[in-house]
């Protein structure tokens, strides 16, 4: 029998879109704020060329064009033009490219910061990241697309040639430092002018020895801005960055641009050059060219390796250095470093997120109101009755010892899996090391979960054996009726999931926005070649998910008592997703924001400190979905499914939209 939808379906269903649309308009609005022009290229490096020779062709101008014009690779990036720039008044060019595992919307606060202060700016998606293909890289100059897009920009009429700065995070300095190499010599052209490191500083500082075959080998006539966080990640756990500005490494590396340098410590934000030591001020000189011929900058601050592009620290030093190397642009008005506005996209991007995971719940209930779906809508007989009250020791005892073990195991296991998952080589059919690490924790979650479901089942037996009390069966929420029933929930999953990313394409390809928060960032989004391999990489990768959202599904159908309030049962089954993930992040962050040092040192360590946050949420909301799934169909399958397909879209989205909250 057929169903209307509920007015509260409907109501939350009106409102998810609401929140989504506020989201694209709003924070598209902060991007192209003054009249900015915004648009995206995606397309062969052939295809480039074309555009850089009718570009050249109509403006006189001269750049090199060094790539390969390779018509069936991809690359992407999108180009910010400020008002102030046109053919008659050229402005200073940025490109910023974003870490790794990420994309170019990673960039949002130093683009809309740069942007609106009068400079172009092209964000790249970099040689096998999103859109853009692997093979790019060695097309490029083994810059990962960097030489190309610094190409185009130069052939623009709107920008000077004079003046062209880098702007990378964390891998994507390795892209920069690259392009310094191959361009910044005698027998080029082109040239950069400035380039401003966020984080992992062993992509240009040859003393490391991490990186070297990516390290700076000509600082001539660059401005160099080096933001080397006290706890940032990476530069803690191999070059001493609590220390950082009285180490080698940074001396060394001002030496390169002040020969004459012999002080104990690097002074923190001074400008070192040829001619000496420069204390600039962008507020006090109001952007004016700092006019020493290059020089380096170093900050140290008691920060970690994302929050420079999650807090104002980071986009004010791009300014600061932007405007040391350039100056105000031409036709633009200063704007002091510590003034910005692109807190308020992410304020947009942020309700895009609420929108979107809003979207599972109402959809669940259209789709069971619709002939096709109304044989899985639970009915009244079907529904099962909830075990004895937790008042009695017999019940929760053994929901504590499942709650303990589970939080135990994904605690100590937490970095030990990560790791094995990471550096194992499941040949080329899972050669992506962060979903593999990803996937192999999960799956073996996944399967203490299920240990952990019998545990559990045989106690309350135990427990219960002299009472008479019936223990049903934990797995009964898997029972199905017949194969047609269990296809339809498998379509009831694609639909739900297919709806829930509608607006999030719409975002990205109609309002080239993103519902991307950088509070948490996109550190787990797998890179792959072409946009029609993302179903490949989930089917692939959605066994890992299945082996956990399954018995994660079962866990939540059956934690459900008498006298103790739905709302109270849910939580409790947050408690037994997450907790083990969220105390290694306490434990970890809080140590080193107190003590300078991270309670657990190593390289893979810091990927899971970096994914913890966004692990921690979505297994969180992994458990009211699941809660909700099972309510309306009496089945473990559905929540079960939705959540494992969300969850492996999310790695491989191509906006990278939501991908922040990943497992």
């Amino acid at each position: 029998m057929e169903r209307k939808v509920s007015k509260k379906s409907i109501i939350v269903l009106v409102a998810a879109a609401v929140l989504c649309l506020v989201s694209m308009i709003g924070s598209h609005l902060v991007q192209v704020a003054g009249g900015t022009k915004m648009y995206t290229f995606t397309g062969t490096l052939g295809e480039l060329g074309e555009e850089i020779d009718a570009n050249l062709a109509g403006n006189g101008k001269v750049v090199d064009v060094t790539f390969e014009r390779e018509y069936y690779k991809e690359l992407s990036f999108s180009v910010i033009i400020p008002k102030n720039a046109t053919a008659q008044n050229p402005a200073p060019v940025i490109i910023t490219t974003p870490g790794d595992s990420s994309s170019k919307e990673n960039q949002m606060p130093n683009n809309i910061e740069l942007a609106r202060r009068g400079f172009v700016v092209l964000s790249m998606n970099y040689s096998g990241n999103m859109e853009t293909d692997s093979a790019i890289n060695d097309l490029t100059n083994g810059t990962n697309g960097m030489t190309a897009v610094v190409e185009y920009a130069m052939s623009l009429d709107c920008t000077d040639n004079t003046k062209v700065g880098l702007v990378g995070h964390s891998y994507g300095n390795g892209n920069c430092c690259n392009t310094v190499n191959f361009l910044n010599n005698e027998t080029e052209n082109n040239h950069i002018g400035a380039w401003l490191l966020e984080g992992t500083v062993d992509y240009a500082f040859p003393q490391s020895g991490w990186y070297a075959e990516k390290i700076m080998e000509n600082p001539k006539d660059l401005y160099f801005g080096v933001i080397c966080s006290k706890y940032d990640e990476w530069d803690n756990w191999y070059d001493d960055a609590v220390n950082f500005l009285t180490g080698d490494l940074a001396k060394e590396a001002v030496q390169n641009f002040y020969p004459e340098y012999n002080d104990d410590a690097v002074k923190e934000g001074i400008w070192y050059s040829q001619d000496g030591l420069h204390e600039y001020n962008p507020d006090q000189a109001e952007g004016a060219l700092l006019g020493t011929g290059g020089g380096i900058a170093i900050w140290n601050p008691a920060i970690n390796h994302n929050m420079t592009i999650s807090t104002n620290y980071g986009p004010e030093k791009v300014v600061t250095t932007m405007y040391a190397a350039f100056g105000v642009p031409k036709g633009a008005s200063y704007i002091s470093p510590d003034r910005q506005v692109w807190g308020a996209a992410h304020v947009f991007t942020f309700l895009g997120v609420i929108g979107f995971f809003m979207l599972f719940f109402p959809m669940i209930d259209i789709l069971l109101c619709t002939k096709f779906f109304a044989s899985l809508r639970r009915s009244g007989e079907e529904e099962i009755e909830p075990a004895p009250s937790l008042k009695s020791w017999k019940e929760l005892v053994p929901l504590v010892i499942t709650t303990i073990a589970l939080t135990a195991f994904a605690f100590y296991n937490f970095p030990k899996m990560w790791t094995y998952g990471y550096t194992m080589a499941f040949d080329e059919t899972y050669n992506r090391p962060l979903a593999n690490a990803a996937g192999y924790f999960t799956m073996w979650c996944g399967i203490a979960t299920f240990v952990m479901i019998i545990v559990s089942s045989l106690l309350r037996r135990l427990f219960h054996w002299k009472d008479g009390t019936v223990i049903r069966n934990p797995f009964e929420s898997l029972k199905v009726k017949s194969f047609t029933e269990f296809i339809k929930t498998i379509a009831l999953s694609i639909l739900v999931v297919v709806a829930m990313f509608i607006p999030v394409w719409i975002a990205y390809y109609v309002f080239q926005t993103d519902f991307r928060m950088n509070l948490i960032l996109d550190r787990l989004q797998v890179q792959i070649d072409q946009p029609q391999d993302y179903i490949t990489f989930v089917v692939k990768y959605l066994p890992f998910w299945l082996i956990f959202y399954i018995p994660n599904a079962v866990i939540n159908a059956n934690t459900r008592f008498k006298n103790l309030p739905e709302w109270a049962s849910t939580v409790w089954c947050v408690v037994m997703n997450a907790m083990g993930v969220l105390l290694y992040e306490v434990i970890q962050y809080y140590t080193v924001f107190t003590k300078g040092y991270f309670h657990w040192v190593g390289d893979n360590e810091t990927w899971c400190g970096l994914c913890g946050v966004s692990m921690v949420l979505t297994i969180s909301y992994a458990a009211f979905s699941a809660r909700y799934a099972y309510k309306k169909t009496n089945s473990a399958w559905a929540g079960a499914m939705i959540n494992a397909v969300i969850m492996g879209l999310l790695m491989f989205v191509s906006s990278g939209a939501v991908n922040d909250f990943m497992l």
